[in-house]
């Protein structure tokens, strides 16, 4: 029986997936920081034209957003389906993103957006690994699966993600798409509670990585308490085998 239900606060999805650009369009990635989004969005066509998988990724996140161009989702996954044909994980979860949502002209269709999703996802991109269990947990678009959220939340938990080993632990407690289990349960919990906060982001960083940072402050105090209370419940011999579980997965996957 579940005792309650929780919205976990997750920075997943807020934005366009977008990861550090390399030394190639370091001067684009200078422009953009000064705010000269013209000169960004030249230097990274061009690039992006030669064939740089990672200026293809941007120059769809520029369509998308509107940044240093008119806004358009053509142009985005255009440029986003030549990037992912060079193996860019996060062009295939932004594709994914475009159908997922209905962007722009494009329809919704969970469908389209799962293939993509999951073509990231078997190869360990943990946002599409965190977005399809999320989707599947809450029924977004789909009908809700807690068995198929429960998996793709462990390949996550597993790569060190700590939304998916909160939600995990949660699930595990509520017998929600796995069975029941105190101990399990306790493992993840304690697992998520104890990831060390990132760097706090200065007064100057952008608005995201300030909200971002923000739920990860919520979720990890989520963790605590909810570890907390399950251990003042569980006898004596589930705590220790909770901790062994624990130290085993810290010694196999954090190593």
């Amino acid at each position: 029986m579940k005792r309650y239900t929780w919205m976990v606060l997750l920075s997943v999805g807020m934005a366009i997936a977008s990861q550090a650009f390399a030394d190639p369009i370091a001067d684009a990635d200078s422009a953009g920081k000064r705010g000269d989004y013209t000169a960004e969005f030249v230097q990274v066509g061009t690039l992006a034209q030669q064939g740089n998988a990672s200026a293809q990724r941007r120059l769809g996140t520029m369509y998308a957003s509107g940044r240093g161009v008119q806004q358009d989702y053509d142009e985005a996954e255009k440029w986003f389906l030549k990037a992912a044909a060079q193996g860019d994980l996060d062009s295939m979860w932004n594709i994914g993103n475009i159908y997922h949502r209905g962007r722009g002209k494009f329809p919704k269709d969970f469908g389209r957006a799962e293939n993509w999703y999951s073509r990231a996802a078997e190869r360990g991109h943990i946002l599409s690994q965190t977005t399809l269990a999320f989707t599947y947990h809450s029924g977004d678009g789909v009908e809700k699966n807690d068995s198929l959220a429960a998996t793709w939340f462990e390949r996550a938990a597993n790569q060190g993600s700590s939304d998916a080993q909160l939600m995990l632990g949660i699930l595990y407690e509520n017998g929600q798409g796995v069975p029941q289990d105190r101990v399990l349960a306790y493992k993840w919990l304690n697992i998520a509670a104890a990831r060390p906060l990132p760097k706090r982001p200065p007064d100057s960083a952008q608005f995201p990585d300030k909200i971002s940072y923000g739920l990860d402050a919520v979720n990890r105090k989520m963790a605590a308490e909810t570890r907390d209370r399950l251990y003042r419940e569980m006898t004596s011999v589930e705590r220790a085998e909770g901790q062994r579980l624990t130290r085993i997965w810290r010694v196999t996957i954090e190593r």
